[in-house]
């Protein structure tokens, strides 16, 4: 399982401005409180409703944020300053602005960008250097073109036959304080006094737990060898190191797309990659701050339109369309509203979606959620389940409850009673077998020759053909 760095930098960047909320400061005793209360998730299995999250929803989660990182990082890359307003306003704004860029931060961007590309087939031909990432070689590329081109002091420069004078220097480099121990700020447990920040640690524990839900499902379907996270664990570490992060003055924290998706990509496959991440950062915050104010913020805002990029590829559009028009509703819906919004009410807007397709079949609200899974007997060892009901997103955290006390068994489960499979449960079924298959068991299931699907694809949604007459 993989999880996001807890002292990655766009961690950081994303808990500051988690600290005011509504324009107003957020109290460091509010923070301390509401993380301790992420850990006390762990006793209400909070985590289970990880799967009721369909893939769709994930994914379009996962395209906006790429198109939300690519605009604003944009800006960073060309030396732009961004001013205020939204994705959308920004992403208008910004083909008008271009003749705006500063030469010299575009010009670190553009070094950044070209290594970031060129790097993995250099290196073939570089076996001394085949190991070196290529965000790495991206950052000893740019800081020495930032050193030449003058970012290490504020000066103002002109370009021959230009008449119009920019202005580069440190503020255009990575801002870290010159001794750690100086940024430690004890709680203050003062303002839990007033109904406002019981609001905020409310807040703050719905959205935190939420996203690094979220987060946990959309590294699942990146992860090549097809685990998934433990939802309970993955609250419970976060609740911790957001605990201990608030005992220094630390800000609050989730799981993280970014870090955890460069993890994926650099051959990570194990906690322990995480813990890597953070501790080397840790490492460097501490004991080599002068080094993080050589890199130039163009260089950064180039991999991470890099990531954007391949977060909000059109193939993962396409690849949505094939399954169903349920599922590219879905998607469309949550990148729409998520970039009009926030990323909640995107997620709300694609799960409005996925309800309103169970509620078009005929399956009521209340019926959503419950699905019977029954022993039916044995055969040659092989345990056999016969699922009533509607197997769908919704009710995929009953079914895997009725499912735990057979995990060290062969299942074969019975679907031909389920009045819908939704292609949130065709791929939970998928990775079950996956998973299983890795112990060394065998999981499969039967009774689908009646049930009508969506399109040709194999995970497409399916419903029992006398449920739709």
């Amino acid at each position: 399982t993989l999880y996001s760095s807890l002292i990655s930098s766009p961690g950081v960047t994303a808990g500051r401005r988690r600290s005011q909320v509504c324009g107003k400061p957020v109290d460091r005793g509010r923070h301390y409180l509401s993380t301790v209360s992420e850990v006390s998730d762990l006793a209400i299995a909070l985590g289970r409703i990880g799967k009721a999250f369909p893939p769709s929803v994930i994914h379009g989660m996962l395209a906006a944020i790429g198109i939300i990182i690519v605009v604003r990082q944009s800006y960073v890359l060309l030396g732009i300053d961004a001013g205020a307003g939204g994705t959308l306003a920004l992403a208008e704004r910004l083909p008008l602005r271009i003749i705006e860029l500063n030469p010299a931060v575009a010009t670190v961007g553009a070094v950044a960008l070209v290594m970031l590309i060129a790097w993995p087939k250099l290196a073939l031909r570089l076996p001394r250097w085949a190991r070196l990432p290529a965000p790495l070689a991206a950052l000893l590329a740019t800081i020495p073109t930032a050193h030449w081109l003058g970012f290490s002091h504020q000066h103002a420069y002109t370009l021959a036959g230009w008449s119009h004078r920019w202005s580069v220097g440190p503020r255009q480099l990575v801002d870290v304080p010159a001794a750690l121990h100086r940024a430690v700020v004890l709680p203050s447990v003062g303002a839990l006094t007033t109904p406002a920040a019981w609001w905020y640690v409310a807040l703050f524990l719905f959205i935190g737990s939420v996203e690094s839900l979220l987060t946990a499902r959309a590294i699942d379907g990146m992860d090549p060898w097809h685990r998934n996270v433990e939802m309970d664990s993955d609250l419970v570490a976060v609740g911790f190191g957001n605990a201990v992060a608030g005992l220094v003055g630390g800000v609050p924290m989730i799981s993280e797309v970014v870090r955890s998706t460069a993890n994926v990509a650099h051959g990570g496959h194990s906690r322990f990659a995480n813990f890597v991440h953070g501790l080397l950062l840790l490492g460097v915050v501490a004991l080599a701050p002068g080094a993080l104010g050589l890199i130039p913020l163009a260089a950064l805002a180039g991999m991470l339109v890099l990531t954007g990029v391949r977060l909000a590829s059109p193939r993962e559009l396409l690849a949505v369309a094939r399954i169903g028009p349920v599922q590219l509703t879905a998607f469309c819906a949550t990148v729409a509203a998520t970039l009009a919004f926030d990323l909640l009410v995107g997620v709300g807007a694609g799960l409005a979606v996925e309800f309103g397709a169970v509620a078009l079949r005929r399956i009521r609200g209340k019926v959503a959620f419950a699905v019977h899974v029954q022993p039916d007997g044995q055969t040659n060892g092989i345990v056999a389940l016969a699922v009533e009901g509607p197997l769908c997103f919704s009710s995929l955290p009953a079914f895997d409850a009725a499912l735990r006390p057979f995990r060290q068994r062969d299942v074969r489960v019975d679907l031909s009673r389920a009045t819908i499979v939704d292609h949130s449960a065709m791929v939970e079924l998928a990775a079950t077998r996956r998973r299983m298959a890795a112990r060394g068991q065998a999981f499969g299931w039967s009774g689908l020759e009646h049930h009508v699907a969506d399109s040709h694809h194999p995970l497409a949604s399916r419903c029992l053909a006398a449920a739709e007459a």
